[in-house]
């Protein structure tokens, strides 16, 4: 449980009060107040309840010199977390403004990768971004049928985006604020995955997958797969970003992408979600100390099961943080529009932290 402050400039420091009881001095902007221990512990018993929290920032450390300026907020805290100031819309308020902003919201760019492929992409900056506050990312790998070039709609229709649990809601976002990556991968070849498989090739752009939902990994990425990771490090360089706090996840094709992304670079990632995509068992030892929520409808008809209930198994095996959810009579497609349901999802990618 943290909050952070944005304090005004030439502020130094920070001292936060709880009910008119001093709880904490913060000496590092974004200033903040947390529960965490490990991080800068607090005399604040967070709890239900209503509290009053009163910030005053100064101009030189251990909060002395002159008030540059002071806030006080009144939160309410349920058992499930904060109730977060701001006008509520109600169910139907917020399906009409998903339906009307989404597609601006998620804006249109396009990043050059060190290989020469034009990645197209969707970019979703929080609409209260501010320099001073560590961000966490998102990247979201669609599905195969979602390939080429255009970046439109489809690179986003699903679950996640659309509806009135859509993250990039003023509801959703007052509650998980986050920097959103959804690149769209090449179709210039029939082979052109976020994976790269051995067997991969344009002739035999299938040749490599297994009948128990396993590949071996190629020794180079794709190229769209290299595209995707530069971009999160350029994102990560160009934008307020908690490096701690990266999280990846992706549908069918893009299940394959999040199971390969961490082999490749498990020091990136603070999360994965993959959502019935093949993988290479080989690779355990490389993320076993991230932690994953795999999903995986049990009848589908694409991507076997099979390859999702290894992983989970051999994760257990390691001793890693692992959570696997599969639908029964699941077939492919409603896999995901259940995952993204799921009440617990986003609060359990978001509490991840990287060590």
């Amino acid at each position: 449980f943290t909050l952070a402050a944005a304090g005004p400039a030439g502020a130094v420091s920070a001292a936060f009060s709880v009910n008119g009881k001093p709880v904490h001095v913060d000496n590092e902007a974004p200033f903040r107040l947390t529960e965490d221990a490990a991080q800068k512990a607090t005399a604040w018993d967070v709890a239900p309840g209503s509290f009053t929290l009163a910030v005053k920032f100064y101009g030189q450390p251990d909060a002395t010199g002159p008030v540059l300026a002071q806030t006080e907020q009144v939160l309410t805290l349920s058992g499930e977390g904060m109730e977060t100031p701001g006008a509520r819309l109600t169910d139907a308020e917020l399906d009409a403004w998903v339906e009307k902003n989404v597609d601006t919201v998620l804006q249109k760019r396009t990043f050059v990768a060190s290989n020469g492929l034009a990645l197209p992409y969707r970019l979703f900056i929080p609409p209260a971004y501010s320099a001073k506050v560590k961000y966490p990312i998102l990247i979201y790998l669609h599905g195969r049928g979602q390939r080429g070039t255009e970046n439109g709609r489809r690179v986003y229709g699903g679950g996640l985006f659309l509806g009135r649990r859509s993250i990039v809601s003023p509801v959703m976002q007052q509650t998980f604020p986050a920097i959103i990556i959804v690149p769209q991968c090449s179709d210039k070849t029939q082979n052109e995955e976020w994976a790269k498989w051995v067997g991969n090739a344009p002739a035999t752009p299938f040749q490599g997958l297994g009948k128990d939902g396993s590949y071996v990994l190629a020794p180079e990425p794709s190229d769209s797969g290299k595209a995707v990771l530069e971009l999160i490090e350029a994102t990560l360089r160009d934008y307020s970003v908690d490096p701690r706090r990266v999280y990846l996840t992706g549908i069918s094709m893009g299940g394959f992408g999040t199971w390969e992304y961490v082999s490749r670079r498990p020091e990136l990632f603070a999360a994965a979600v993959p959502m019935a995509g093949y993988s290479d068992p080989r690779q355990i030892d490389r993320f076993a100390k991230i932690p994953f929520w795999i999903f995986h409808g049990g009848a589908d008809e694409s991507n076997p099961v099979q390859g999702s209930r290894t992983m989970y198994a051999l994760l257990q095996k390691a001793a890693a943080d692992v959570r696997y959810t599969e639908y029964p009579n699941t077939r492919h497609s409603p896999t995901f529009s259940k995952a993204w349901t799921e009440a617990d999802l986003l609060p359990w990618i978001f509490s991840q932290r990287r060590e």
